[in-house]
C-alpha cells in the first residue's frame, strides 16, 4: 500500500484506489476500446491484457496513458481479449481494477473486382479476385443469390443455359463474406450465345422412290440456323428444315448424315442412310456432221421425257454442260480428225441417264495456198506472194520451217530480214481461226542478191606524188563507194563520185587499189584490183628525156629515179663522125668513142634515188667535115 508524501518524505493523505468501471467494447471494426473511471490522485494509468482470467498472467498493453480509454487494436480477432487497469501516481501505484472481458471481431473483407463474360458458347462465366479476409462468396444475378462458393475454391462461376438464355444481358455482383462484414466487388454485365447444337436423328434416304433424286429427311435440333447435308461424307448442300432433295444419277448408292450449324458451332454427324434414285432414258438419235464445215461439227439427239438439259460427251470427255437445246457446235476440235460424240439427259444439274447411241464427226480443215513464189532480184528484200485459199480470214508466212509473220490479210509479204547472199525457203499457210490453219504450201525458195562489185578500176599517175583510181558509173550504189589501199580502206566517197585522187602514198612504193560498192544493208565485194605508184618531183618517165643536135655540147640535169629505172641513150651521127660521153654522179658509164652513123644503148637498172647525169656530145671528130648530130636520152621507170 501507498501513501502519498510531502516533498521532505512525509506521509499527507491515504493509498490511491484501483479503477472502477473498468469496461471492454467493441469500437470500429478490428478494435476494442477499454475504458474506467478516473482516480483521484492518479497522474496516469498502466493498462494489462491477457489471454485467460488470470491478472497474473497479463502482460502491460499500455503505460503513461492520461486519458481515462484507451483503443486496442492489436489483440487477437475472433478471441477474448482479458483486461486490468492500475492507477499510477509517482509515489506509487494501486492495485489491479476488476476484470473486463472483450472481443475483437474480425476485420471486413478487402476489395475485390469481378468481370462477367459476353459472347461465350451457352454460359456466362464469372471471376473475380481474392479478398483478404473472406470466409466465402456470394454471387448474384440480377439482385438473386445463385451461388456460394468458399473462399479456398476456385474464383469461378459459370451459368449455364437453360438456367440462363442466349442473348440476354444478366447483372452479376459478388460479395467477399465473413462474420464481421460483406464487401462487394461491383457489378457487371454478361451474356451467353447460342448452345452448340446437339447432333440431328432419325436421319432417312429414300430407296428408288424418286426419279433422279434422293429424299433425305431427319429430326430438327435446338439451336441450329441450318443443317449441312453430305453425300458419301462430301458436303453437297444445306437445309433450313429438316428435308433435303438430292438430285443424282440413277444406278449408284450413297450414304447420307447431316450436320445441324448453330451460331456457336456445328454438331457431330447425325446417324446415316443410304439411298438411291430412278434413272431417265438415254437420249436417242444422237448424229455428229462429218468433213463439211471448216469451223465446227455440229452434233444433234433427240428429247428425253423430264430431262431439263443435255451434257455432250467427245471421246468420253465432257465438253458442254447444261445445254438446253437439242444441238450442239463443238468449234474446238482439230481439224482432220475424227471424233466420237455422245450425250447424256440431265435433270436439274445432275446427270441421271446412261450414254445414247453415239456417232463419229470431223472437222474440215482449211485449204493451203497455192502459187506460192519468192523473188530473186531484189537488192534490198525478198517479196512473197501466193493466191488466195477459200475460206481464209489471214494467212502466215514461213521461212525455212519457222513462222516469220502471223495475221497477214494481203496476199504479199515483204522480207527486210533476209542477209544478203542466202536463199531461204518460203511457205505460207492459210488460217481460218486458231483452231483451223492449213498445212504449209508448197515451197519457193528466194535470194537477195549482193550489190555488184565497181568494174574498169584503173590506177594511174597523173601528176608527181599522186595516183587517180577510177572506175565505171553503177547507178545501184546508192550509198557510194569505198576506196581501198592494199585491202585498208582510204576513202569513202558518194554516189554518182567515179574517181578519187590517193595523195597519200609513198613515192616509189606500188600498191594495189580496190574499190566497193555501197548500199543500205547491201555492200558489194571488192572489185578487181589495179596498181599504181606515186613518182617523186623531176623523175623522167617513159616519153620524157633529154635531147639536142648538132655541134659539141653539154648538159647537166639532177633527177630522181625510183628502184629498177633504166637509162636509154641514142646517138645519130650524120655524115660525120661524134662521140658521145654520159656521166652518172661523176662516173663514166657510156663513151662511144668518134662514131659515125646510128648508136644506142641502155644502162641500169639505176638504183632508187636521185642521180647527176651528165651529157657531152663531142661533133665533128674529123676536123674539117660537117654535117649534123642528134642524140637523145631516156629514162624509163619500171
Amino acid at each position: 500500500m501507498s501513501t502519498f508524501q510531502t516533498g521532505t518524505g512525509a506521509a499527507i493523505g491515504a493509498p490511491l484506489k484501483a479503477p472502477t468501471g473498468v469496461a471492454a467494447t467493441v469500437g470500429a471494426e478490428g478494435s476494442i476500446t477499454v475504458s474506467w473511471a478516473a482516480v483521484a490522485g492518479a497522474t496516469s494509468y498502466t493498462v494489462y491484457r491477457g489471454t485467460t482470467d488470470d491478472p497474473t498472467a497479463a502482460s502491460v498493453l499500455a503505460s503513461g496513458v492520461t486519458a481515462t480509454s484507451l483503443v486496442d487494436s492489436t489483440a487477437a480477432q475472433e478471441a477474448a481479449a482479458y483486461y486490468w487497469v492500475v492507477a499510477v501516481h509517482p509515489t506509487g501505484s494501486s492495485a489491479k481494477s476488476g476484470l473486463a472481458t472483450g472481443w475483437r471481431a474480425a476485420d471486413a473483407p478487402g476489395a475485390l473486382t469481378m468481370d462477367a463474360t459476353t459472347g461465350e458458347v451457352g454460359y456466362i462465366e464469372v471471376t473475380w479476385t481474392a479478398s483478404s479476409g473472406a470466409l466465402f462468396y456470394e454471387i448474384f444475378r440480377d439482385g438473386a443469390l445463385v451461388a456460394t462458393i468458399d473462399a479456398g475454391d476456385p474464383r469461378v462461376f459459370t451459368d449455364e443455359v437453360p438456367d440462363i438464355a442466349p442473348h440476354t444481358d444478366y447483372d452479376y455482383e459478388v460479395f467477399a463474406v465473413n462474420y464481421t462484414a460483406r464487401t462487394s466487388g461491383g457489378t457487371d454485365t454478361g451474356s451467353a450465345n447460342d448452345p452448340v447444337p446437339v447432333a440431328p436423328s432419325g436421319l432417312a434416304a429414300t430407296d428408288g422412290t424418286h426419279e433422279v433424286k434422293v429424299v433425305v429427311t431427319w429430326t430438327t435440333v435446338d439451336y441450329a440456323d441450318h443443317y449441312d447435308v453430305y453425300r458419301d461424307t462430301v458436303k453437297i448442300g444445306e437445309s433450313s428444315d429438316g428435308s433435303y432433295d438430292d438430285i443424282v444419277a440413277s444406278g449408284a448408292t450413297h450414304s447420307y448424315q447431316v450436320k445441324a450449324v448453330g451460331e456457336s458451332g456445328t454438331s457431330a454427324f447425325s446417324n446415316s442412310d443410304t439411298g438411291y434414285a430412278a434413272a431417265l432414258s438415254a437420249p436417242t438419235g444422237i448424229s455428229a456432221t462429218d468433213n463439211t464445215d471448216m469451223d465446227k461439227v455440229t452434233v444433234t439427239w433427240s428429247a428425253v421425257a423430264r430431262a431439263d438439259s443435255y451434257n455432250v460427251y467427245r471421246n468420253g470427255v465432257l465438253l458442254a454442260s447444261d445445254v438446253t437445246a437439242l444441238t450442239y457446235d463443238d468449234t474446238t476440235g482439230t481439224v482432220n480428225v475424227g471424233y466420237a460424240y455422245n450425250v447424256k439427259a440431265v435433270v436439274t444439274g445432275v446427270e441421271t441417264s446412261a450414254y445414247g447411241a453415239g456417232d463419229d464427226g470431223m472437222r474440215l480443215q482449211i485449204s493451203a495456198p497455192t502459187g506460192v513464189s519468192a523473188t530473186d532480184t531484189d537488192l534490198e528484200q525478198i517479196d512473197v506472194s501466193w493466191s488466195a485459199a477459200t475460206g481464209a480470214a489471214s494467212y502466215e508466212v514461213w521461212r525455212d520451217g519457222t513462222q516469220l509473220a502471223t495475221g497477214l490479210t494481203s496476199l504479199s509479204y515483204t522480207d527486210s530480214s533476209v542477209t544478203v547472199g542466202v536463199t531461204y525457203s518460203y511457205q505460207v499457210k492459210a488460217v481460218r481461226s486458231a483452231s483451223n490453219i492449213s498445212n504449209l504450201s508448197t515451197a519457193d525458195n528466194g535470194l537477195r542478191p549482193q550489190l555488184a562489185a565497181p568494174t574498169g578500176v584503173s590506177a594511174t599517175t597523173t601528176q608527181v606524188g599522186q595516183v587517180t583510181v577510177s572506175w565505171n558509173a553503177q547507178s545501184a550504189a546508192t550509198g557510194g563507194f569505198e576506196v581501198y589501199r592494199n585491202a585498208s580502206i582510204l576513202a569513202s566517197v558518194s554516189a554518182g563520185v567515179t574517181s578519187y585522187v590517193d595523195s597519200s602514198g609513198s613515192d616509189c612504193v606500188t600498191s594495189t587499189y580496190t574499190v566497193i560498192a555501197k548500199r543500205t544493208g547491201n555492200n558489194s565485194a571488192a572489185s578487181s584490183g589495179a596498181n599504181g605508184r606515186p613518182v617523186p618531183s623531176g623523175e623522167f618517165c617513159a616519153g620524157g628525156g633529154l635531147s639536142t643536135s648538132g655541134g659539141e655540147s653539154g648538159y647537166d640535169q639532177s633527177f630522181t629515179v625510183c628502184g629498177g629505172a633504166t637509162l636509154d641513150w641514142y646517138l645519130n651521127a650524120n655524115s660525120i663522125k661524134d662521140e658521145l660521153i654520159l656521166d652518172i654522179d661523176g662516173s663514166t658509164i657510156v663513151d662511144t668513142g668518134c662514131v659515125s652513123g646510128e648508136h644506142g644503148g641502155s644502162y641500169g637498172p639505176l638504183s632508187s634515188g636521185t642521180h647527176t647525169l651528165r651529157v657531152r656530145v663531142l661533133a665533128h671528130c674529123d676536123a674539117g667535115q660537117g654535117g649534123t648530130t642528134g642524140w637523145s636520152i631516156a629514162i624509163t621507170c619500171s
